[in-house]
Parts: structure tokens; sequence; C-alpha cells
């Protein structure tokens, strides 16, 4: 059975406006929709365009591209000269005073540091007044030597000695007494020996003849007796005399005088080049040991800096280089890259770090780059960066990467203003991209060249579109 409703017109009338409203909506949000598609499509046609800015294009001029890699560094003096005290005879000299610290600017003989040299002074005077007694007593005994010498030689001579002449005197004639006894010995032993004369006979001459052998005998060691004492007197004087000689001739307290005077002298210690000091070992009271100080050569410095692995082979000795450090003001410096240490620097692994794999730590070079100018005002320990400049190309044109578009073939194009009469047509040009620096990118292709206007956001545009340049 159907069910009737009644509605009263109340109803209806209420339902009628309602009606109305909502088509009044939907007509209202479909006139709004129309008229935003239509302006898209009109600024894209060019119709609602007044002119594009310069900000929106780009005129297309070859150029120089510059591919370069920036580190980060310091400023490091190439020369380092380690200033040590000289060799002391004091085992351990005391520093008295210290005069530079670290950051000091030095001249050779500068005076860095004294040492305290009161025992050395104390040492000086004794020894000097041992030297003098000691060259006086050696003088007074070398005289004597060589007088005694002397007279040893001149006694040495047979002429000359008179102990030796009367001996051999004795000698002579002991030797002919004896030459005759013996010879009438031995004619009176053929006489007894044929019965001539008697036993008691020959005993006479035989006793004689003996005692003129034993006296020549005694007489003859007497005088080789006298020349052994003779000879002996003259080594001994000799000896004595060459021994006095040595005494004089000994240098040696002369020489340890000396080195103590050296000492006074090396007890300032001084620069022995001009430059910085880096290093500060001397304290004042404390001995003297090792290195005390260090000087740096402020003209000869480079800016260390630490290259990643997957550019170190990009990096060539004699690259140019464009410094920047604090002294130069954000001016940059002419340098070039002068050594490339060929093995990574070592990991620091004092301390272990659980949030990163060593693995994936990027192993780094020392580079190293020295500045063109030597008036540039590097400062040993700036913090420095530098544009290391691997390649340059002439006639290259670089357009921001952003520029470029893919179109419907996949390839790199970029869109470019034609003109055509007095407004311009908006084209796609296909390009091969080349290296890419920082936002820019190389471009190549056959149509490019200088004066072409190349649009700077293509996604803005429709391909055939006519579009107005302000060219002012």
């Amino acid at each position: 059975m159907r069910k009737w409703i009644w509605k009263t017109s109340n109803d209806i009338d209420k339902r009628n406006k309602w009606s109305i409203k909502f088509n009044k909506k939907i007509f209202f949000l479909l006139i709004v929709i129309l008229l935003v598609a239509g302006g898209i499509g009109l600024a894209k046609s060019g119709v609602f365009n007044q002119g594009l800015d310069k900000d929106k294009y780009t005129i297309l001029e070859a150029g120089v591209n510059i591919s370069k890699i920036n580190v980060k560094g310091e400023v490091k003096s190439e020369k380092a000269t380690g200033v040590y005290a000289s060799t002391y005879s004091d085992a351990n000299p005391i520093i008295k005073e210290v005069k530079v610290e670290i950051g000091d600017k030095v001249k050779v003989g500068d005076t860095l540091a004294t040492l305290d040299t009161n025992k050395l002074e104390s040492d000086i005077k004794v020894l000097e007044t041992t030297i003098a007694t000691t060259d006086a007593a050696n003088a007074s005994e070398l005289k004597s030597a060589k007088a005694t010498y002397d007279n040893a030689l001149a006694l040495s001579s047979d002429k000359n000695n008179e102990n030796i002449k009367n001996a051999a005197t004795d000698v002579n004639a002991a030797k002919l007494d004896y030459d005759n006894k013996k010879d009438l010995y031995e004619k009176n032993k053929i006489l007894h020996d044929s019965g001539a004369i008697t036993d008691q006979e020959f005993k006479q001459y035989e006793i004689s003849y003996e005692n003129a052998k034993d006296t020549y005998d005694k007489v003859t060691v007497s005088l080789n007796n006298v020349k052994a004492k003779v000879k002996l007197d003259l080594t001994v004087a000799k000896n004595n005399y060459d021994q006095a000689k040595a005494k004089v001739s000994d240098n040696s307290k002369k020489i340890t005088l000396e080195n103590y005077k050296k000492d006074l002298q090396n007890a300032t210690i001084t620069s022995p080049v001009d430059g910085v000091v880096s290093l500060k070992n001397a304290s004042v009271g404390n001995p003297v040991s090792g290195e005390l100080f260090e000087i740096k050569d402020e003209n000869n410095v480079t800016i260390t800096v630490d290259v990643k692995d997957v550019d170190i082979e990009k990096i060539k000795e004699g690259q140019r280089a464009q410094i920047k450090a604090d002294s130069s003001y954000d001016k940059s410096i002419a340098g070039e890259v002068v050594s490339i240490n060929s093995i990574a620097k070592a990991e620091n692994n004092s301390s272990l770090n659980l949030n990163n794999d060593s693995n994936d730590k990027e192993a780094t070079f020392e580079v190293k780059i020295r500045a063109k100018d030597t008036d540039s005002k590097l400062k040993i320990g700036m913090k420095a960066q530098a544009d290391i400049i691997v390649d340059e190309k002439d006639n290259v044109y670089k357009v921001p990467t952003e520029s470029m578009i893919k179109n419907k073939d996949n390839n790199y194009c970029i869109y470019i203003a034609e003109k055509q009469g007095k407004d311009y047509v908006v084209k796609e040009l296909q390009i091969t991209r080349g290296t890419e620096t920082d936002s820019k990118t190389e471009i190549y292709g056959d149509n490019i060249k200088d004066g072409v206007i190349m649009l700077n956001s293509p996604g803005d545009y429709e391909l055939g579109s006519v579009i107005k340049i302000n060219e002012k």
C-alpha cells in the first residue's frame, strides 16, 4: 500500500530556496576555476605577458670554466730551527734568565736566555792562577834539564871526558906492561921446557905475567864502567830534558781554560735565525737540557691542507690556488701547490668512538700550498682556506643547473627565446652536459653560441608560446 506524505507549501519553498543557493555556489566555483585556468593559459600563451625581466632569462656568453677543490688548513712554517745550549764544561748549568716568550719575533743574535756563570767565573780564575804558577815552574825545570843534558852530551865524547881519558891512559899503560910480561913469559917458558932455567926462575916470570894480565883486565873494566856511566848519564839527562819540554808543551790546562772562556761566551743563548719563537722549554732555575727554543721562519710558510682521497688524484704540483685567510680580509692571495704527501694521514685512534664506523672514515692526504706574494701577511698558526684550480677551460658555456630540463625523449635540453618580429617564441634546444661546478653545469650543442637567450625556469613556459622580453 503506497504511503502518502503530505507537505505544506512552506516545506516546498524551503527546499527550492536551498536548491537555488546550492546551484549558485557551484556556478561561482566553476567561474573561479575557469578564470584561474584561463589566466594560467593566458600567461603561458603570452596574452598577459607584459615582458620578461632580466632575472628571468640569461644571454649565453662563452667564458672560462674553472674547476676547483675547496680545502681548509693552517698556515705553517716550512723551516723550524731548534736552539740548544752549546757543549758546556759544567754538566748542569742553570738557566738564570729567559728573555722571550712564545710568539715573540726575534732576529739573528737576539738574546733568548742567559745561564748562571758564577761557578764558571770562579773556575776560570783558579785555573788561570794554576797555569801561571805551573808555567813558571816548568820553564825553570826545562832550563835546568837542558843544561844538564848539554853537559852530558858534551861529556859523552871520549875527547872531552877527563875520566874516560884517564881510564884510557891506564888501559894503554897496563896493556903495554901486559904485552911485555907476556912476551918474557912465553920466551922463558921455552927455556924452562928445554931445561935452560930452573923452575924457580920460570915461576917469577909467570907470576909477573899474571899480575900484568890482572891489572890490564881491571883497568879495561874500569874504562868500560866509566863509558857506561857517561852513556847512562846522557840517557837520563835526555829523558829529563824531554820530559821538561813535554811539560812546557802541555796545553791541556790552557785548552780547558779556553773551553771555560767559550762556555762563558755561550752562557748567552742567542737566536741563530730570524723568525718567531714557537716553542720554549727554558725556565729560570732549571738546568739546561735538550732543545730550549724553536724558531720558525715566518717568511717561508705554506698552507697545509687536508685533501680527501676522492680528490687527491686531481691534485698536481704547480697547480694554481686562491688562498683566503683572516689577514687577507676576504681578498684572494695567489698561490700554488708545492707538495703532495703520497701517504694518507694516520687516523687518531687515541679515543674510542662507538658511534662511528672507522671503516666509513674518508682518508685524507696532506697537501702544501705556498703563497706567491711574499708580502701576503699570512701568519703562522692562522686558519686558511684555498681553492685549488684543477682544470680551466676557455670558450665554455655554463648555465644554472636548474635551467636544464629533460624532454619527452629523456634528453637534456634548455628552453630558449627565439626572436620573431617584435616578440619571441619559446623553443627547445637539445644539449650535452659537461662538468658540474658548484651550482652550474657546462653545456655543449651545435646551436649553442653567444647571444642565445635561455629561459632560466623552463617549467614556466610551453613550447611554441609567444613571449615578450624587456630588454631595458
